[in-house]
């Protein structure tokens, strides 16, 4: 498909509720308002296309920016194209479909996360920790110093980070918390001892993000 066929193809799909919904969530006033249905069907025919990924990047468009991070290669971004991406994207599940599909397998990764450490702004701060949040979770064998170091860094910094970054970084102690045994207790203890989240409020069958809760019912239905 070309990219004008491709856009034309999701602007007969948006919808006003969904595209009320997602401004709602921070998306910019140009949002069509796609469900996410269309968007992966389309991407499932489409496949890998990186050049017309660019291209629908570029509209500044959040649905085509949804579609665009399904069909980039990880493999040709650089580490410089990386950081400009993630500089333009300002609606926050774009920005976790870019880290978490396609930014974390660039070639250069670990290079990416030592920049993305070092720069101050929010959602560089929250896409550092979405890397960590991936090693986290695509490395069962995490070596403990390496887990010592993160969970030294999140009860030092949680509580003081932005709101982004806070965020992310709570989802790391929750990670490790549910998934490294050895650590359940001390990320437990690190949550209530610094209360972030601790009085969320929750949709009735929804799972709150304060950690000790967070790392419960993931725990509860694993034992089922």
């Amino acid at each position: 498909m070309t990219y004008e066929e491709t856009m034309e193809f999701l602007k007969t799909h948006a919808s006003p509720s969904r595209r009320k919904s997602m401004i709602k969530q921070g998306a910019p006033e140009t949002t069509l308002g796609v469900t996410l249905g269309p968007v992966r069907k389309l991407a499932k025919t489409i496949g890998i296309h990186h050049e017309l990924a660019l291209q629908l990047w570029k509209s500044e468009v959040v649905d085509a920016q949804l579609l665009a991070v399904m069909l980039l290669d990880p493999k040709q971004i650089s580490v410089v194209t990386a950081i400009s991406m993630i500089g333009q994207a300002a609606y926050e599940p774009l920005q976790d479909d870019l880290m978490f599909r396609t930014l974390v397998a660039i070639p250069d990764s670990d290079a990416l996360k030592k920049e993305l450490k070092e720069d101050a702004r929010d959602a560089f701060g929250r896409a550092y920790w979405s890397m960590v949040v991936h090693e986290i979770g695509h490395d069962e064998t995490l070596e403990a110093d390496r887990i010592e170091v993160i969970l030294d860094a999140i009860e030092a910094g949680l509580v003081a980070a932005s709101p982004q970054t806070q965020w992310m970084m709570n989802r790391a102690l929750s990670e490790i918390g549910f998934r490294y045994a050895d650590y359940t207790q001390r990320c437990i203890m690190i949550g209530e001892s610094l209360g972030v989240y601790r009085d969320m409020k929750v949709a009735p069958g929804c799972t709150s993000a304060y950690a000790p809760a967070w790392i419960e019912a993931v725990l509860s239905r694993k034992r089922k």
